[in-house]
């Protein structure tokens, strides 16, 4: 972990912030999304919900919020996508886990796998304050488990979400409808 966090710190310098994307097709017009709202992840290590963050008190104080996304999807006027919450994580491969790792670091979920786009460590069940008995399980699909919990969070702030959550990448000039910046990396 150190290794790496000096890798990073030296390649991208300590004032680099990780950026999440909503965007869309076209520019939303009367608040409505025509089609799809795609989630394009930028590969922030510490995207998060806040029953997620809650968990420990180091993630809480470095998480970048999903919540301020989609209140700023909300901000931006928005109230009905007539297509589904779309995860792209195009931006980086597509292998989950480093062969490298022992197995341990799978098997006890000591890490989740790895995406451009991933919420919550990539965990789909984890225990909370709410559900403590839950397990922690990992996404099969960190995109696609992005873009269910992003549709749901839009859904409790009023705006109708018509299609469900898939995977795929946001196409060539989309616009940028929100976004969200993770703190520096120092």
């Amino acid at each position: 972990k150190v290794l790496t966090a000096a890798a990073a710190l030296s390649a991208l310098g300590p004032d680099h912030r990780y950026r999440t994307k909503v965007q869309a097709a076209a520019e939303p017009t009367g608040g409505v999304v025509a089609g799809d709202l795609y989630l394009v992840g930028g590969g922030d290590p510490v995207l998060a919900t806040e029953g997620y963050a809650e968990r420990t008190p180091q993630q809480d104080r470095a998480h970048t919020r999903l919540e301020d996304l989609a209140d700023r999807v909300v901000a931006q006027g928005v109230t009905r996508v007539e297509g589904g919450v779309v995860g792209d994580d195009s931006r980086y491969s597509s292998a989950r886990y480093v062969a490298d790792w022992p197995t341990r670091y799978i098997d006890q979920n000591q890490t989740g796998p790895l995406s451009a786009l991933s919420v919550d460590d990539g965990f789909e069940s984890f225990p909370s304050a709410s559900d403590p008995g839950a397990p922690l399980r990992p996404s099969p699909d960190p995109a696609r488990q992005a873009a269910a919990v992003f549709t749901v969070l839009l859904r409790q702030r009023g705006v109708e979400v018509v299609g469900g959550p898939s995977t795929g990448t946001a196409p060539d000039g989309a616009v940028t409808v929100a976004k969200v910046r993770s703190k520096p990396l120092e």
